[in-house]
């Protein structure tokens, strides 16, 4: 069976991405596709983020490419009401050194750790890590809807996008996602919706890390598996 969601880690204070670019974009972005990505140029590409609507379902379908390198790495993207940390709906995947995927779905309130929790109408399509690269595609109802006390968003709507990634493990069917503080985070040009066949590319803005007595602290979230 094909794992569905947990859960996450506090993704979007700062990251500092990990190879060069190396990946290739999608010539259907902007077209048939939506995308939001950093490259250099189209066949050069640290990350890219792709989607599609499903409009007979009413699902979303969103693949996740990102240079990675060989250890167990996650890559996540969130949506944001405002294009700050905080209160963002996050999907994402850890890629694992043997080549399997998990999906793992969280929500962020503030300056906080997530909030993990389990969707089972998050579905991982697909996944694999192959030569340093992490690719997995999710698959989401576009429309807004409950998972227990929580709403996930109407990804329908225009929400800002914000990429980020960084290493994992797995021990005991426990994921552990760490977040390596750095200077700068991904967001995307403008809010994005899911139905948009647009080809944005992303920005680059540093921030403040988060601060445990005043020094910069890397984070670190686990969670149990499905």
């Amino acid at each position: 069976m094909v794992p569905t969601g947990p859960n996450g880690a506090d993704l979007f204070t700062s990251q500092t991405l990990l190879l060069g670019g190396s990946l290739a974009k999608s010539p259907d972005c902007g077209s048939s596709k939506g995308c939001f990505s950093q490259c250099d140029s189209d066949s050069s590409c640290t990350f890219t983020v792709s989607w599609s609507l499903d409009s007979a379902t009413d699902t979303a379908t969103y693949t996740i490419n990102s240079d990675v390198g060989a250890s167990a790495s996650w890559s996540a993207i969130g949506f944001s009401t405002d294009g700050k940390m905080g209160d963002d709906d996050v999907i994402g995947c850890l890629g694992l050194t043997d080549g399997s995927v998990r999906a793992f779905s969280a929500e962020t309130t503030g300056r906080s750790t997530p909030e993990i929790y389990t969707d089972n109408s998050l579905v991982l399509v697909s996944g694999s890590v192959e030569d340093g690269t992490l690719t997995c595609t999710l698959r989401r109802p576009v429309a807004s809807y409950s998972v227990g006390s929580r709403t996930r968003r109407d990804i329908g709507e225009p929400w800002t996008l914000f990429f980020a990634r960084g290493s994992g493990s797995l021990s005991n069917n426990v994921i552990s996602i760490s977040y390596h503080s750095g200077n700068g985070r991904f967001k995307s040009s403008q809010a994005l919706s899911a139905r948009a066949t647009v080809d944005d590319s992303a920005v680059d803005e540093k921030f403040p890390l988060i601060k445990a007595h005043g020094t910069p602290h890397p984070l670190l979230t686990e969670y149990v598996s499905c």
